[in-house]
């Protein structure tokens, strides 16, 4: 008999890292057989990567957070639970179907528990704990939001899913929880026959020697660092070298870089490119001389293994668990020293044998992960055999 399971899919392009991560387990659980799988989702640009094999279902996602904790207690007012019910498409959907299992992938906050489903939720990280008030994204607003979401998420939830093992003792430590906490590493799905945009590439002068940082941008991102960074590379020998960065064009962050790229006199080689799709990443991953990922947060992060996986060296922060993460296919350095990157970022531009062995290198990682973790049979085990 088929299972019957619901995947929310609710995070979007502003969530960050979620977005893609929730991108790739959709792909997972379209390997699984024998379930009979629905799909709620709160925007289109999911609509490429879905298929036939679920139902799918668009909401509008525009209650957001703060009407969401205001909801949460009228709801324990008895009296409005029939009305509150029927506000929400998942929650009347989940009602009339009674899934085996609901998976939440996207930190949300589960209004109405439902006693006859399994309800699986995966906490990405308790980063606000260890960096509290040091980045504006983690004020004390922001604590005590992601204090009470997960808090709700840990109490409604039959299993917890982490990235790491890191992360699963942060929850266990910082929660006092007894509940189960499945680990399921980051292991990204991306198709690898894309064809590459090179259009995008000639409109922006990007035939050759660019280095990439995919990031939103926040202030644990670092940004300024690697701008640091990379003005000291263009002060001295490396001249034809690009930066290119992604993100938000209105966060508050950018204009403070757009200054900062101004006063290095370096407007003609950083270059921001805007939130863009997947297969404009895709390209410059294709074509970038290395990734320089020099975000403080973690435990483990996604870009890394996107990277490796398109034949991309990798320099990343050696912090949390990137060292368990990447091991010796990437090179890892301290992100709070401005030297640090600068030097890395040198010999990627100098080595071209070392280019050639992360490559490598990054590549037998990818298939180490994905012989020590099927996480196709791991969703499946949670589906079909755990309580």
């Amino acid at each position: 008999m088929k299972k019957k399971v619901l995947l929310y899919l609710s995070a979007t392009p502003n969530y960050g890292g979620i977005f893609n991560y929730c991108i790739f387990i959709l792909q997972y659980f379209y390997r699984i057989n024998n379930i009979d799988l629905t799909v709620i989702y709160s925007t289109k640009l999911y609509e490429k990567y879905l298929n036939n094999k679920s139902t799918n279902i668009l909401i509008k996602k525009k209650s957001y957070i703060k009407l969401k904790i205001i909801l949460y207690y009228i709801y324990n007012i008895i009296f409005f639970k029939k009305i509150l019910k029927k506000i929400f498409t998942i929650f009347v959907n989940t009602k009339k179907n009674n899934y085996d299992c609901i998976f939440f992938l996207s930190h949300e906050l589960i209004l109405f528990p439902s006693n006859k489903s399994k309800i699986i939720s995966v906490i990405h990280d308790l980063m606000h704990i260890k960096y509290n008030s040091q980045f504006r994204e983690y004020n004390k607003y922001s604590f005590f939001l992601r204090n009470f979401l997960f808090s709700n998420i840990i109490k409604n939830s039959n299993l917890l899913i982490s990235d790491s093992l890191q992360g699963k003792n942060e929850i266990l430590r910082n929660y006092r929880i007894k509940k189960k906490i499945k680990v399921i590493p980051y292991i990204p799905i991306i198709n690898k026959n894309q064809k590459i945009n090179y259009k995008m590439l000639k409109k922006n002068s990007l035939d050759k020697n660019f280095l990439f940082y995919p990031a939103k941008f926040w202030d644990h991102k670092n940004h300024k660092n690697l701008i640091g960074a990379f003005a000291l590379l263009n002060q001295k020998k490396y001249k034809d070298i690009k930066l290119v960065l992604t993100g938000d064009l209105e966060s508050k962050l950018y204009f403070e870089l757009k200054e900062i790229i101004s006063k290095n006199l370096l407007n003609d080689k950083i270059l921001i490119l805007g939130q863009i799709s997947n297969n404009q990443i895709y390209s410059l991953y294709k074509k970038a001389l290395a990734l320089v990922y020099v975000s403080l947060i973690g435990p483990t992060n996604i870009p890394p293994l996107e990277a490796q996986i398109l034949k991309c060296p990798v320099i990343c922060s050696n912090l949390h668990s990137a060292k368990l993460q990447l091991g010796k296919s990437a090179i890892l350095i301290n992100p709070l020293k401005v030297n640090d990157i600068y030097e890395s970022i040198c010999k990627i531009i100098d080595n071209k044998k070392l280019r050639r062995s992360l490559i490598k290198k990054g590549s037998e990682n990818i298939k180490d992960k994905l012989k020590k973790n099927n996480i196709t049979k791991i969703i499946e085990g949670i589906i079909f055999n755990e309580k």
